[in-house]
């Protein structure tokens, strides 16, 4: 299928919707005040992070709204077929009742949707979030095996046998992923908003944490160890020895290979630096800057803006929170 054929206007060109009775529920509904969007790739979690933050029912549901392969649905349900009056459908009937609206997304996604929709959207608005695998291999041995076996999540049928070594279709599979994630990272360079880099290891290695963080930035109330319960519906692992076992096998007969690969991962050598980064010149905007900037840095809420009113001070402060957003550790 061509990319032509999958774009979000020849998806629903034919999609029948009520204008006016999507205006009607507008006006019924509160649009959210606080959104987020975790650009991701395949195999790096994200399906376990829209599970235990969904839970949360405070923190969005962050699905994959776009997704070439859902949006027609979605864009049913939210009578829309033009991608303008989706996103604003999707941030007032996709929230969580306290006004918090996630999403994931790929770059692809949202170039099938249309970037100037999508930047017009977010990019003044939205906290982003990039999340991506240190162990880019194990992601593709996993990706290979889910599309083998066709068992993407352990809620998904009884486990299969492992499908045959071959090292060509993992490698494959592998050099997707590269795409997807220097896409996302060109993505973020073009809207030139500050991301907040989230990995698979850390975030599965410590659920309660990752959600507490998210919970955080988007200025949502908790106490101690509200979180420390797993939820219900949240996935397990798949992996198993033989994702172990295959990924040392290729690890020994293909070094050179997988160095290559590694080396184009645009992810590992920074995602560049937003236009915020530096102080503004006129000395009397630099505290604001810098109380903005150690607000960022601390993973917190750029709602945490002390200056309401719209001018030089307020602006100053947000573009302190961009760069100290843009300076954390990884989670």
């Amino acid at each position: 299928m061509s990319m032509e054929h999958l774009r979000f206007e020849n998806r629903v060109a034919d999609l029948a919707v009520d204008h006016e009775a999507r205006a009607a529920r507008l006006a019924k509904a509160s649009r959210a005040d606080r959104c987020y969007v975790v650009l991701f790739s395949a195999r790096s979690g994200s399906s376990w992070l829209t599970k235990v933050l969904s839970a949360t029912k405070r923190l969005g549901r962050p699905e994959e709204f776009l997704n070439p392969n859902f949006v027609r649905g979605v864009a049913q349900n939210m009578q829309a077929n033009r991608a303008e009056d989706l996103l604003l459908a999707l941030k007032h009937f996709a929230k969580t009742p306290n006004g918090v609206f996630g999403l994931e997304a790929r770059a692809v996604d949202v170039e099938l949707l249309g970037y100037d929709a999508f930047a017009e959207a977010f990019a003044g608005e939205a906290i982003f979030f990039h999340l991506w695998r240190r162990n880019v291999v194990a992601q593709g041995l996993s990706l290979f095996k889910a599309v083998e076996t066709q068992r993407f999540h352990s809620t998904d049928s009884a486990k299969a046998p492992p499908p045959d070594y071959n090292p060509e279709a993992i490698f494959q599979w592998i050099r997707h992923i590269i795409g997807t994630e220097n896409g996302n990272v060109r993505l973020l360079s073009r809207l030139g908003v500050p991301a907040r880099l989230l990995h698979y290891e850390a975030i599965t290695a410590d659920r309660q944490r990752t959600v507490e963080a998210f919970a955080h930035a988007l200025a949502v109330p908790f106490k101690p160890d509200e979180f420390a319960d797993e939820p219900e519906t949240a996935l397990s692992k798949i992996g198993d020895s033989w994702n172990t076992e295959t990924e040392a096998r290729l690890r020994e007969e293909f070094t050179t290979q997988i160095a290559e690969m590694e080396a184009t991962r645009m992810v590992l050598r920074g995602i560049a630096a937003s236009p915020h980064q530096k102080a503004p010149e006129e000395p009397s905007l630099h505290e604001a800057w810098q109380r903005g900037h150690a607000c960022g840095n601390a993973g917190r809420s750029p709602l945490n803006n002390p200056h309401k009113e719209e001018g030089p001070t307020r602006d100053a402060w947000r573009a302190g929170w961009a760069a100290g957003w843009d300076t954390q550790v990884y989670l």
